[in-house]
């Protein structure tokens, strides 16, 4: 591989996102998201999250680059990742998420997460338009081991300890 950009910055992040481009980076820590140009390494802009005490499940782009996707506790938000401004914010459950994938359009966000432990798994596919649930199942395994979606968003992959299931995107 050619080495192309470093920053001599300090990043303290739990997760990152490459633009689809390979131009910029996104990452978070405990308080702040950011997106740093990966061309001269400058901070393009930051933003303080929500106080929201879990941990980030999920940040992903937009295949073209304009939206950031973040999953953070039980609430999902959107962002316009060249402004660094929120576009939408709004509650994806009652308990944190415990995996979480979007399609490359950032349309669709399908969630897993169990509010106690004993619960049964639930997946959740969330509409990001409008923050409605388009579909809803319970996998009936207490937990997932992780999931994936195909390349063009039609298809997600889920699997644990019970088998896996290939689901299509209507």
């Amino acid at each position: 591989p050619t080495f192309l950009a470093r920053t001599a910055q300090v990043v303290s992040a739990s997760l990152f996102a490459l633009s689809p481009d390979g131009k910029r980076v996104a990452h978070e820590d405990a308080t702040v998201l950011t997106v740093h140009g990966l061309e001269d390494g400058q901070r393009l802009w930051a933003q303080k999250r929500h106080d929201v005490p879990q941990p980030t499940r999920a940040l992903a782009w937009s295949s073209d680059g304009a939206r950031l996707a973040m999953i953070q506790g039980p609430r999902l938000s959107i962002w316009d990742a060249g402004a660094g401004k929120e576009i939408r914010t709004f509650p994806v459950g009652a308990g944190p998420a415990s995996l979480a994938v979007f399609t490359p359009d950032l349309a669709y966000a399908a969630i897993s997460s169990a509010t106690r432990s004993e619960d049964p798994e639930r997946l959740v596919v969330w509409n990001l338009e409008t923050g409605a649930v388009a579909h809803e199942l319970f996998t009936g395994c207490a937990y997932l081991s992780g999931m994936t979606l195909s390349s063009d968003g039609k298809h997600l992959f889920v699997y644990g300890p019970r088998g896996f299931a290939l689901l299509a995107r209507p």
